[in-house]
């Protein structure tokens, strides 16, 4: 049992391992149904992951951003880098309660499947542009 009640389903787990481990997801978004934070779907891009978003209820995404640091910055060869990003998605239109429920369980949630990175809560999908997630993703890993 979870902090907050609501349990991961197995697959959750596994599905995201798939994604950060094996490479093979952009993304997964994950919601919560019947009782258990589920996979909600999985894609290949950025773009694909923001129009699939609902308007009015919240949602968690987790994204692979991948990025290349200068050599200029490191003094050594360009490098291609991986974050993973943590979305909490939550619409302003989204009632009180999903987002109190969602807010209260992104952490554990976290820690369930294994999630080390950057956490990300928006309610304005121009917060989930590329240039926006990878601008906080050098801040928050110092290149």
């Amino acid at each position: 049992m979870t902090h907050t009640g609501i349990p991961t389903h197995d697959n959750a787990i596994t599905t995201f391992r798939d994604c950060f481990l094996k490479g093979e997801h952009k993304y997964v978004t994950f919601l919560i149904k019947d009782g258990s934070i589920q996979v909600e779907r999985t894609g290949s891009s950025l773009e694909e992951l923001v129009q699939g978003l609902p308007s009015n209820e919240c949602r968690y995404a987790v994204y692979r951003a991948n990025y290349t640091v200068p050599s200029e910055i490191q003094g050594i060869a360009d490098s291609q880098r991986t974050k993973s990003v943590m979305i909490l998605w939550a619409p302003s239109t989204a009632n009180i309660r999903n987002k109190f429920v969602y807010s209260a369980t992104r952490i554990p949630f976290g820690n369930r499947i294994g999630f080390s990175g950057l956490g990300i809560q928006t309610s304005d999908v121009n917060q989930l542009s590329e240039e926006e997630i990878l601008g906080k993703c050098k801040a928050f890993f110092k290149h």
